[in-house]
């Protein structure tokens, strides 16, 4: 499935609402890209952690200057804050992935 997002960082689901979020925050006409997103759900999981990890990274860059290696830190579960931060788009998204899953166990 693909998502898109615009240069300043907004997502949107269709091309046409990329397009218009990318004049309304400023990336400028035609800047935006299509991400492709997972739509199995270990895939899904480790993309939307990949994500804010990012996201971490963007908003506490790593120091220039060199420091001590630091210990790998384990991923934590999305919680439901988490969840509601997450673009409107993507929220959807993950809600019809349940509903599928649901399905799923429910027909087997």
């Amino acid at each position: 499935m693909n998502l898109y997002q615009t240069k300043n960082g907004t997502w949107a689901g269709t091309q046409a609402l990329a397009a218009a979020a990318a004049l309304e925050d400023g990336s400028g006409k035609g800047n935006w890209q299509p991400v492709e997103v997972p739509t199995h759900k270990p895939g899904l999981i480790n993309w939307l952690n990949a994500q804010r990890n990012n996201q971490d990274q963007e908003r506490n860059p790593a120091p220039l200057e060199h420091s001590s290696p630091r210990k790998p830190q384990a991923l934590e579960p999305m919680t439901e804050d988490d969840f509601e931060a997450l673009p409107l788009a993507m929220q959807l998204h993950l809600a019809a992935l349940a509903v599928e899953n649901a399905r799923d166990k429910i027909n087997a």
